[in-house]
């Protein structure tokens, strides 16, 4: 029978393993052993530690684009956490072809931090297979999905005449933090 210290080492393990993102090629292969050990089937899967190993990987940053395909399943996991700890890892990684297909399906989440999450993330990799996705969540109801939207256009840039339209819109928005998010993604536009 497992204790409360049995469990707490591998979690443990992981904190120290994120705190090394300057020495990638000395954490990975710990990482990715841990991964398949904590993973389903693996022999410690029981210690609910996928979502600080997701975490783990995304500190590293592009140094483990070779892990993208293990980390992908993920996103699909039936737990928010895990979820939303691989979008944001993902999306720090970067520089793989099967990413933005894969988190513009998460721009559809049942959870609203995991689409905010996506479409931040979405904008970090500077997407620009997520413009229409991004241009169409400016109509949403929900005031932080049009602001993290116009974040996200701002960080992609060089944008479509039909995106600045829709930002241009917001003018004459009546809350400040709309029209300056608005008129900063447009203005990245015309300083290109």
């Amino acid at each position: 029978m497992r204790t409360r210290a049995d469990t707490s080492i591998p979690l443990q393990f992981v904190r120290v393993l994120e705190g090394l993102p300057r020495h990638p090629q000395a954490v990975l292969p710990c990482l990715r052993r841990m991964l398949v050990e904590c993973g389903p089937g693996g022999a410690l899967a029981h210690l609910g530690a996928i979502p600080r190993l997701i975490q783990a990987f995304g500190a590293m940053g592009p140094a483990a684009r070779d892990d993208i395909p293990a980390l992908l399943p993920y996103l699909r996991s039936d737990r928010d956490a895990t979820r939303r700890k691989a979008i944001a890892a993902l999306g720090r990684i970067g520089g793989h072809p099967e990413i933005v297909p894969e988190l513009l399906a998460c721009l559809g989440d049942a959870i609203p931090r995991n689409r905010l999450l996506a479409m931040t993330a979405l904008g970090n990799l500077k997407s620009r297979e997520a413009l229409g996705a991004l241009t169409d969540r400016l109509a949403d109801a929900d005031r932080r999905t049009v602001l993290t939207a116009m974040t996200a256009l701002k960080r992609i840039g060089d944008l479509p005449a039909a995106t600045v339209a829709a930002l241009e819109a917001f003018r004459t928005h009546p809350e400040a933090e709309f029209r300056n998010r608005a008129a900063e993604a447009v203005r990245l536009r015309q300083a290109k």
